[in-house]
């Protein structure tokens, strides 16, 4: 066992330390609250419990089991590892124990996750069921009750489908799978499970967000209306990490009210979480030593000490960096170590992903490094620390992957290791944010209206829409259908309008992204497909160039064809990686809400995006130095989106020209450091939005910064700027203000994405712009306070 404190002492009495622990928080270990049901549990199921040394629930366990024998939806809303899996579980099997017609239906944002839960349903019958090999699924009698359950997913042989759509009475999948191969055959194949179905599972809400949560509700809807037409009236059991609007987002992800279960029972050890600062140059705000440089550094300390350690990284390409670099460190002195380390990310090939999977789980692995795609609740087995590199873009995530260290009950460490950029230096400086902070809001837009109009279309497949739909569709629903039937996607009949073609439209749609197109990776050599990747992102990562990196080897892209959607690609072990850059251009297309805040007016409302991928950067590995840029020849792609603009009043321009401050530099610098302040207040990825600043907006002539959400039909996410855009724009003056550097930096107005390389900004005239409008609030504020 080893002493976390003691170990801290080691790393600041090293040669090396420079003072990268800027804070340390220790959290002490909670003791566990129990509660009892009435009635108890079927004496059957207590003893399963008992076999595993569960003896007394916990109280959110139990209250949930209370709930739900009430048919009550539910949403249960605890930390990591807290048992919530006991809450669904143990009222599900009672009710199929009870009755032996009922059905459930347990749905998993990841295959991961389900094969996962799988196996904990596996565990919790004693004896333990069997996988029937000539039925395809888990069975097993107890008592009067046949108990059986299998995966149905994309990897499922077709000839065990077909048994589990007859026999099994848990089905468990993801989303996905529900929109494309279940909801399109609900009269022919699923009518029995449908007419039985008791209770929908749905974990992981809080993954539901944006665009996935967007569609995913959408499908949810689909699935409600598929119920009723079999008579159903399912339970509804939801859980979540924390956020801070549980039962509101898990009423618009079901279109049901749910009650909130947030008090937590489980206990839990103690733990250190260290906030890790590389070195900065406060003049350039550039680290010394990279973030990744330092996570490997950590990495291979904490594993060559015998600490099993996953390491959580915001991109794939930083992800497949780390191991090569631990790797590296360790193939001298540390080959039996190093070999026992792994990648772990989404393009992998399946099979390659589940021995992973196993492996942690069975605690063959000592370390890996993964994107937030290990961030669920898969048991990967007790590990001791988490390495968190840089920001993962929520604080509900930065708790997520900090609490899969320290599982069981040993101390556990979390390390947050900082980049030079501008909201990870901001927790720096504000250690109380970061550990105090409250989580943020989920946010998703069910009535896109281009996501919408897709499921519409396979909603038609599945049973003929009708007039009163538009209460559980909104009100975009009469517009999109009345336009589907006279462009005669739909047909107008005495029960309502059906989908008029032989295909099935829910094969068009891809819920992890606005589009369902994606591209192929094939290595040119050998014409091997090593991974796909999403049409929307392929720009970004695969244009010709690029190096995209792959289970520890880079490859070089040769080519990236459009039209065909693929990219040639050929391994080569090259010493920088890629960041691409664009342009982008926007256009107002119609204001939707406006108000006044201080010296400035806000809009929200649709607006159209030019954009322009025209270059990349070659970023060395090493120091993270940019060693080159290359132009780009690609044609601009056109997104309708929702936005939010204000224009800086004259007053404020004639007094920075008086003070000889460049103010497009100034307004430059305010949209770099608002959009990175953004996700502080929504809970959204830098990804998801996007920014324009104009000197003189060519539609107004005015000086004028754009904020937008970076999908088609937006996702909430510049709504919710509108909403919060007093504090958005007092946390970007703290950032810009506070930050040590002379004359702006990566840590507060210079962006990563920038397509004009950061030029021009103007620090002083940005925190000018940013007090005269805060101040003139605050004013107007009081003076109206004193009427």
């Amino acid at each position: 066992k080893i002493d976390i404190e003691h170990l801290l002492k080691q790393i600041r009495s090293d040669e090396d330390y420079e003072g990268q622990i800027s804070d340390v928080r220790i959290f002490p270990a909670q003791r566990a609250l129990y509660s009892e049901i009435h009635p108890p549990l079927p004496k059957i199921l207590r003893n399963n419990l008992k076999t595993l040394g569960i003896g007394k629930l916990y109280v959110h366990q139990a209250e949930a089991v209370q709930h739900v024998r009430r048919r009550e939806n539910v949403v249960i809303v605890t930390e990591t590892a807290s048992g919530k899996s006991l809450g669904y579980n143990l009222p599900v099997i009672e009710t199929l124990f009870e009755d032996a017609s009922a059905r459930a239906l347990y749905l998993f944002p990841t295959k991961a996750l389900a094969q996962d839960q799988t196996r904990a349903l596996h565990r919790l019958i004693d004896p333990p069921a069997e996988f029937d090999e000539k039925l395809g699924f888990y069975s097993l009698c107890l008592g009067d009750a046949n108990i059986t359950f299998g995966t149905y997913d994309g990897d499922t042989p077709e000839e065990m489908r077909s048994r589990l759509r007859r026999n099994a009475r848990i089905i468990i999948s993801n989303p996905d799978m529900l929109s494309l191969g279940i909801l399109p055959h609900h009269a022919q194949l699923w009518s029995n499970f449908f007419h039985n179905l008791r209770y929908i599972v749905i974990d992981e809400i809080h993954i539901y967000r944006g665009i996935f949560g967007s569609h995913v509700a959408n499908v949810l809807r689909r699935l409600n209306r598929i119920c009723e037409y079999h008579r159903a009236s399912p339970t509804v059991i939801c859980c979540s990490a924390t956020i801070a609007n549980p039962g509101e987002h898990a009423g618009a992800l079901t279109d049901r009210k749910t009650f909130v279960i947030d008090t937590s029972g489980a206990p839990s050890a103690k733990k250190h979480f260290v906030l890790w600062n590389p070195p900065i140059i406060t003049d350039t705000g550039f680290q010394k030593r990279s973030p990744i440089s330092e996570t490997v550094n950590l990495f291979a300390l904490l594993t060559t000490l015998g600490l099993r350690t996953i390491v959580f990284a915001r991109a794939k390409p930083t992800v497949e960096v780390i191991i090569r670099f631990v790797w590296d460190r360790l193939k001298d002195r540390f080959k039996d170590i190093r070999r026992l380390i792994r990648p772990y990310r989404g393009g992998y090939l399946p099979s390659d992903r589940r021995q992973i999977e196993r492996e942690l789980a069975t605690g063959k692995l000592l370390g890996v490094a993964s994107t937030n795609a290990l961030e669920l609740g898969v048991d990967i087995g007790s590990l001791d620390a988490a390495i968190i590199n840089g920001y993962p873009g929520t604080i509900a995530s930065v708790w997520q992957q900090a609490g899969r260290a320290g599982r069981r009950s040993s101390d556990s460490i979390a390390v947050f290791v900082a980049y030079a950029e501008p909201l990870d230096q901001y927790f720096i400086r504000h250690p109380e944010y970061f550990f105090g902070q409250p989580v943020e809001r989920a946010i998703i837009n069910p009535e896109n209206p281009y996501l919408l109009a897709l499921h519409l279309r396979a909603a038609a497949n599945e049973l003929p829409l009708q007039r009163r739909e538009e209460e559980r569709f909104g009100s975009g629903f009469v517009p999109i259908v009345r336009k589907m039937i006279n462009n005669g996607e739909l047909v107008e009949r005495r029960t309502g309008a059906v989908w008029a073609g032989k295909d099935f439209p829910s094969s068009r749609i891809n819920l992890r992204t606005a589009t369902a197109e994606r591209c192929a990776i094939r290595t040119k050599d050998g014409d091997a497909m090593i991974g796909m990747m999403d049409a929307a992102t392929v720009l970004q990562y695969l244009h010709d160039g690029a190096v995209y990196l792959h289970q520890g080897e880079s490859y070089f892209v040769e080519k990236l064809d459009l039209k065909k959607r693929v990219a040639w690609v050929t391994k080569k072990n090259l010493p920088y990686y890629t960041y691409a850059l664009s342009r982008e251009d926007i256009r107002t297309e119609k204001p939707l809400k406006r108000k006044k805040l201080g010296a400035i007016e806000v809009t929200f409302g649709f607006v159209e995006v030019t954009e322009i991928v025209d270059s990349f950067k070659k970023i060395r590995h090493r120091d993270g130095t940019v060693i080159g840029r290359e132009g780009l020849d690609y044609p601009p792609t056109v997104l309708s989106t929702h936005g939010v603009w204000f224009e800086v009043p004259s007053g404020i321009i004639e007094r920075l020209k008086e003070a000889k401050r460049d103010v497009m530099g100034g307004l430059h610098a305010v949209e770099h450091a608002a959009i990175a302040m953004l996700p502080f207040l929504a809970m959204c990825d830098r990804q998801d939005i996007g920014g324009v600043s104009y000197g003189e907006y060519p539609e107004t002539g005015k000086p004028t910064i754009f904020i937008h959400d970076a999908h088609r039909g937006g996702i909430g996410i510049a709504e919710s700027a509108f909403v919060q855009m007093r504090g958005l724009l007092e946390r970007t003056l703290e950032l810009i203000s506070e930050c040590p550097c002379k004359g702006g930096c990566p840590s507060c107005i210079q962006s990563p994405k920038c397509g004009n390389m950061n030029e021009p900004l103007d620090k002083k005239a940005a925190v000018f712009i940013l007090r005269r409008i805060i101040n003139v609030y605050e004013a107007a504020s009081k003076k109206s306070s004193s009427r």
